[in-house]
C-alpha cells in the first residue's frame, strides 16, 4: 500500500516539474516565479506557489534552470542552459544580455563559503559594463 501513495507522489511532483518547465519555456521572457506560478495555476489549478518556487529551486540547484538575479527586481528563470549576465550600457543605461558557456572563476570559488564578515555566500552577481550598439556608434545623444 506504501508503494502506490510513494508512486502516486512521484508521479504528481514529476508533473509539476514538468508542468513548471513547460510554463517557463512557453513564457519565454524572462519569467519570475510570480509569473510562472500563474502559468502553471491555470493548468493545474492546485498547485501552489510554495510548489512552484521549491520546483524551480531544485531545478536550480540540479542544473536544469537558471535563476538570474536582477538588481531592483526579482529573478528570473530560464530554461536555457546557458548562464545569461546582465549588461548595462555605461551612456544610456539600456539593458541587455551575454550568454557565456562557462561561468566566470569570480563565481565557483565563493559559492558556499563563509565570509570575513560571517556572511554565508550562497551567490553573487556578475554585471557587465560597456556601451549599446547605438551609443558605440554615436547615434544616441546624451
Amino acid at each position: 500500500m506504501s508503494m502506490r501513495i510513494n508512486s502516486a507522489e512521484t508521479k504528481r511532483s514529476t508533473m509539476q516539474k514538468v508542468i513548471v518547465m513547460k510554463c517557463v519555456r512557453e513564457l519565454d521572457n524572462h519569467p519570475t516565479a510570480e509569473m510562472i506560478y500563474e502559468r502553471a495555476h491555470e493548468e493545474y489549478p492546485s498547485i501552489s506557489r510554495g510548489t512552484v518556487i521549491r520546483i524551480l529551486e531544485q531545478l536550480v540547484m540540479k542544473g536544469e534552470m537558471l535563476k538570474v538575479n536582477v538588481e531592483n527586481g526579482e529573478p528570473w528563470y530560464d530554461c536555457a542552459i546557458t548562464r545569461k549576465y546582465e549588461v548595462v550600457c555605461r551612456k544610456c543605461g539600456a539593458v541587455g544580455y551575454v550568454e557565456l558557456d562557462e561561468v566566470p572563476q569570480l563565481e565557483k570559488p565563493y559559492m558556499y563559503s563563509r565570509g570575513d564578515d560571517g556572511f554565508m555566500i550562497d551567490g553573487c552577481t556578475v554585471r557587465f559594463l560597456g556601451y549599446c550598439p547605438d551609443c558605440a556608434s554615436g547615434e544616441k545623444a546624451m
